[in-house]
């Protein structure tokens, strides 16, 4: 979340990225107007998800950073 006590997103992010560069973060952000996605992976995030959390943009995000073979698919 991007307005955390203690710690912003950013500061957050900051320490992740020391012992895991590759793990895929996203900027919880309470509306668009924070700077939008472009601003958030400028700064090193994935992206970003606007509160409240819209299910198929979350899944979207989940599905867009597992390896293929960790999903699974539905049946025909």
């Amino acid at each position: 979340d991007q307005q955390m006590p203690g710690l912003s997103g950013e500061e957050t992010l900051e320490i992740i990225r020391k012992t895991h560069p590759e793990l895929p973060v996203y900027a919880m952000i309470t509306n668009s107007s924070s700077g939008g996605e472009e601003y958030f992976k400028e700064k090193g995030f994935n992206g970003c998800l606007v509160k409240p959390i819209d299910h198929e943009l979350l899944e979207k995000a989940i599905m867009n950073n597992l390896p293929e073979e960790m999903m699974l698919k539905p049946r025909d």
